[in-house]
């Protein structure tokens, strides 16, 4: 098996044409058809059925190109790894992050005052396991995750076991983040009995890693939970219905909708800590500086429990 091989399936799938396929592969038909029988008496199966209206995969086909997608993933993954590695005149940075409107704030302002010529930068949203693995991996210089209560002693183990070391940017207590015509919207502070008649978002998390939600409070037998895997449509449904969802309080005008507010959650003494990991002796730079000072100033002043 060769990674050509499995880039023709990919392309003979999104054809539906083997004759289409060679001509944008720029190799000959029976070069090809050729290539693909190879394949299927290497591992003993049938990829495509033919017929004279065109090719469709087999059952068997189906299950081959989801698992050479990721061969081919990983494959593009290694390549683009030591072309970056290699190219000393671009700039390439990932930061990872949970879903917060006050890290957007701070990149915005960045590129602002960012004078670099060439670069590559990943500013990415993502589940809380997968931020801290982004660093442990190199794949980030830095993320920002909340520890709270709920979820301390799990992400401290994890930092333990992979030389992490977390720095706190910001204490924040909880606040609900709703429609400002929300039946709650005009409350001064709002209590757990408050809300519970309301469909409440979580951030997804992975199952394996369910000890680590983000909300700065979870509640796990709330009668009606949504799971977002993502800040816009978390931020979709709190400004169009009655959902709420537990996080900072952070009400930023250029990057959250107008139509969202946020009310103090009263009745508890839970606090938090918004902060950066990083691997431990992490060399810095300017840049990274720069941005972590950007996040702690945005967090500073939107934060409503300061």
């Amino acid at each position: 098996m060769r990674l050509q091989q499995l880039l023709y399936v990919k392309e003979i799938a999104r054809c539906r044409s083997m004759n289409q396929a060679a001509v944008r592969l720029y190799i000959s038909q029976p070069s090809l058809s050729e290539a693909i029988r190879d394949l299927e008496k290497e591992f003993g199966i049938t990829l495509f059925d033919r017929s004279r209206r065109g090719v469709s995969l087999t059952a068997e086909g189906i299950e081959f190109l989801q698992l050479a997608d990721k061969v081919l993933a990983d494959a593009d993954e290694l390549r683009n790894h030591y072309l970056i590695k290699n190219d000393v005149t671009r700039l390439h940075l990932q930061i990872s992050c949970q879903h917060y409107a006050f890290v957007i704030d701070a990149f915005i302002h960045f590129l602002h005052t960012f004078q670099q010529e060439r670069y590559t930068i990943s500013l990415k949203e993502t589940e809380t396991i997968t931020a801290l693995e982004d660093v442990y991996l190199k794949k980030s210089a830095f993320s920002i995750v909340a520890i709270t209560e709920e979820n301390s002693h799990y992400i401290h183990q994890v930092l333990d076991k992979w030389g992490l070391s977390f720095h706190v940017l910001c204490p924040v207590i909880p606040h609900v983040f709703m429609n400002i015509h929300h039946p709650l919207a005009q409350h001064q502070t709002v209590t757990l009995g408050d809300i519970r008649p309301y469909p409440l978002i979580q951030y997804a998390q992975s199952a394996a890693t369910r000890y680590a939600d983000e909300e700065l409070v979870t509640l796990k037998d709330h009668d009606k939970i949504i799971y977002s895997y993502d800040r816009g449509t978390t931020n979709n449904l709190l400004a169009s219905t009655d959902c709420l969802n537990i996080g900072t309080g952070c009400l930023i005008p250029a990057v959250m909708p107008s139509a969202i507010t946020a009310i103090p959650l009263s009745g508890l003494t839970v606090q938090a800590q918004i902060g950066y990991v990083q691997l431990h002796a992490q060399p810095s730079n300017e840049i990274i500086n720069a941005l972590i000072q950007g996040i702690q100033q945005s967090l500073k002043t939107y934060n409503p429990g300061r």
